[in-house]
């Protein structure tokens, strides 16, 4: 966990940010001193990573040292629009390294609108391709509710022919807590409500080769 500061304002996010979060880089490091050895799998997350840039390349060069399998880290990858960023990350040669990416709606106004930022949608992709350009795995998260449930499957269709080189989609259940409390009305759907729009994009993945899970 490296910040609860984040450049979106979600609003179903179960972790509403604080701007005035500051990193424990001294903390995080001698945490990462006493990781085990032979590590499966590690996830890096937020808030959002990527706003505290020189903290997040000094965590990722100090688990670069560790016997890790694989390093996950959950960003909206705004700020990954920047080549030069994705460059810096790059650099430091970490194959076990990969991205998840919430992708919210197939319409730039409509995700924004979920992310309460304008523009995002626009950063999103470009942090997406600049990702992939630089060979690093990309994952595509998306939270079902009220507000994304009937764009599912344009949604699934726009990734699969502009982001085929995605290796896991993740559609997920909303957690209950944080904004979702606010915005019960506007967020609450039961799952048995969505289940036909659900299938539908599941089976559309699927028969598509897209590794596809329901969280």
């Amino acid at each position: 966990f490296l910040t609860e500061r984040c450049n979106c304002n979600c609003i179903m996010c179960p972790q509403p940010p604080k701007n005035d979060s500051i990193v424990r880089l001294a903390e995080l490091l001698e945490f990462i001193k006493c990781l085990p050895d032979q590590l499966e799998e590690l996830a890096i997350t937020g808030g959002e990573p990527t706003v505290c840039r020189d903290e997040f390349l000094t965590v990722l060069e100090a688990l670069k040292k560790i016997n890790c399998g694989h390093i996950h880290v959950l960003s909206n990858a705004r700020l990954l629009s920047e080549s030069a960023y994705v460059d810096e990350i790059t650099s430091l040669c970490m194959p076990n390294l990969t991205f998840g990416v919430p992708l919210y709606a197939s319409n730039p106004t409509f995700h924004d609108y979920i992310v309460q930022s304008r523009g995002a949608f626009d950063q999103t992709v470009d942090g997406i391709f600049n990702l992939a350009r630089n060979n690093v795995p990309v994952e595509i998260r998306t939270v079902i509710h009220k507000q994304t449930y009937q764009g599912l499957l344009s949604l699934a269709e726009f990734v699969y022919f502009n982001l085929p080189f995605i290796y896991h989609y993740a559609l997920m259940g909303m957690e209950h807590m944080g904004y979702v409390k606010k915005n019960w009305d506007l967020l609450w759907i039961n799952p048995l409500e969505y289940q036909n729009e659900l299938l539908k994009t599941i089976q559309y993945l699927y028969r598509r080769g897209v590794n596809t899970s329901i969280y």
